[in-house]
């Protein structure tokens, strides 16, 4: 088990990546499996569910990826409601967090459940490699990517479906294809759900663990099996909220909108395994679906965590405690480690969860191999997952202004754990060239990232607004504003200085216009 810390106490997650060694009669170790490769072909039987009929996810997503089709939807409709209105339409932000969601699944409700959703006899696999070049350079990158199918589909829609997101790439037949049957996928999750073993070596004898309640964590079904779940709860506890308004759901590519009779109001809902966000027009639909979810089904353990739940509206939020906490309206509504504007619904990183050492605490030093190779591919690391949001920097949700300063907040974070990593593996003047060097190259490859993301998204392709040019002026001054406040590498900061005109004056003046300390 890993033990991951939070504010709180610690989660505990399975490993289930590992395999696990078995000894023989005859002193001979083997080893089996990891689980998450036993399941891999029960996941596949899932995805393949879940895209024919994304409604088993209710409002759910497998992550903000998939946040953005639908995100940029509901701002689509808003402004279009705006401008037929010609006033401001308040917008009403409810976010809802279930309480240990994974330890209190029903196993039995669960395994019902999956028993109905997976309905194909036979599922067929294939693995293909595709061949498609890394960062525009001369290197090959390689990839698998397996697909499922029914038997019957496979002749005359692989080739299609093979086709997509594959820009630019050669697809090679791996020649490997596996038929798994739909008694030996349900077998599989039979033994996942209800047989989840943990083994606990406490020094002596080991201790078997038998789960009695919930789903592991760790298992590459987890959040699959959370979304279907809980997709079915949605059905019980939100059937009569939206009443006759326009409802955009996160849950298929196209959004899944569905258009009913009253047009007076517009509703956004949206879930990342127990998250909730509701963003609705009326008011009167944000405090009912809040209301539906603080009761909650008791008897199957559906709960919300009362401490978590917030909204940007006048509103009695009852805590676990028994006090009434009141919440007022705030410019920013804080989700999943982003900050939503609740009025122009322009989309920010939330400074809070790189606040103090919360952005350093996770840079892993790497004391072998090539510091040199190893800085430069940490510095792409820090980037990389702020720079592959596209709610972020996408012209569909936010203004230049804002995707400038998303940019500069990226790289604040980026320059923080690089000179956290330069600290803890020292670093002399000699080496100075080198790493304003890395830095450029993460500038480019951030800009690179981004633009690929914003021009191959199938759901809305767009143009990344921001220049390369701009981008490497503010990634510079990124690291200019951050290494001068360490005296150990400011010296390395003059080096990302710039001339007075080239300055992003324009950074300065947002940077006080959003009151952005940073």
């Amino acid at each position: 088990m890993r033990l991951l810390p939070k504010k709180t106490g610690v989660r505990a997650i399975t490993m289930l990546s590992r395999s696990a060694e078995i000894e023989g009669g005859s002193d001979l170790i083997g080893s089996k499996l990891p689980p998450n490769k036993v399941l891999k072909s029960a996941f596949h039987a899932l995805k393949y569910e879940h895209e024919k009929r994304p409604s088993l996810f209710g409002a759910g997503v497998l992550g903000l990826t998939e946040v953005f089709p639908a995100f940029c939807a509901f701002v689509d409709t808003l402004r279009e409601k705006r401008s037929r209105t010609d006033g401001e339409v308040p917008l009403y932000f409810t976010s809802v967090d279930i309480k240990h969601c994974y330890d209190t699944i029903n196993q039995k409700r669960l395994y019902k459940l999956l028993q109905s959703v997976v309905k194909t006899d036979e599922y067929l696999t294939k693995s293909t490699f595709l061949l498609h070049s890394k960062n525009d350079s001369a290197s090959l990158r390689c990839r698998w990517k397996k697909n499922t199918f029914s038997p019957i589909e496979f002749t005359h829609q692989s080739a299609s479906q093979q086709k997509t997101n594959t820009f630019n790439s050669i697809t090679v037949d791996g020649v490997s294809c596996s038929m798994d049957s739909k008694k030996n996928i349900l077998g599989l999750l039979r033994d996942h759900i209800f047989g989840q073993i943990a083994v606990v070596n406490g020094g002596f004898d080991d201790r078997y663990l038998l789960q009695k309640d919930g789903i592991p964590q760790g298992s590459i079904l987890s959040s699959m099996l959370c979304n279907i779940y809980f997709g079915d709860i949605e059905k019980l506890l939100l059937g009569s909220v939206f009443g006759l308004s326009r409802v955009i759901r996160g849950s298929t590519p196209d959004c899944d909108v569905l258009l009913l009779t009253n047009k007076s109001s517009i509703s956004l809902l949206i879930r990342i395994v127990d998250d909730f966000l509701m963003v609705s027009s009326n008011k009167m639909i944000s405090t009912s679906f809040l209301q539906k979810l603080q009761r909650g089904i008791p008897r199957i353990g559906v709960k919300i965590n009362r401490e978590k739940s917030r909204v940007n509206y006048a509103a009695a939020l009852p805590t676990d405690s028994g006090n009434a906490q009141t919440r007022t309206r705030n410019p920013n509504f804080s989700w999943c480690g982003l900050l939503i504007n609740t009025r122009t619904c322009e989309v920010s990183l939330d400074p809070t969860r790189f606040a103090g050492t919360l952005a350093t605490d996770t840079v892993v030093i790497h004391r072998t191999g090539s510091e040199g190779l190893n800085l430069k591919k940490k510095m792409k690391d820090f980037v990389r997952p702020r720079c592959s949001q596209k709610l972020l920097f996408s012209s569909c949700v936010n203004s230049l202004e804002r995707i400038r300063l998303n940019f500069y907040e990226a790289f604040i974070i980026c320059a923080r754990k690089t000179c956290h990593y330069l600290r803890n593996t020292g670093v002399s003047r000699a080496y100075h060239a080198y790493i304003f060097n890395c830095a450029c190259d993460t500038i480019v490859f951030a800009h690179h990232l981004i633009t690929s993301k914003m021009k191959h998204d199938t759901s809305r392709p767009s143009k990344f607004q921001l220049t390369r040019k701009d981008a490497m002026s503010i990634g510079k001054y990124a690291f200019f504003k951050t290494l001068l406040r360490e005296p150990r590498l400011a010296q390395l900061g003059e080096r990302f200085s710039c001339p007075r005109g080239r300055i992003p004056r324009y950074l300065e003046e947002t940077k006080a216009r959003f009151q952005l300390d940073m």
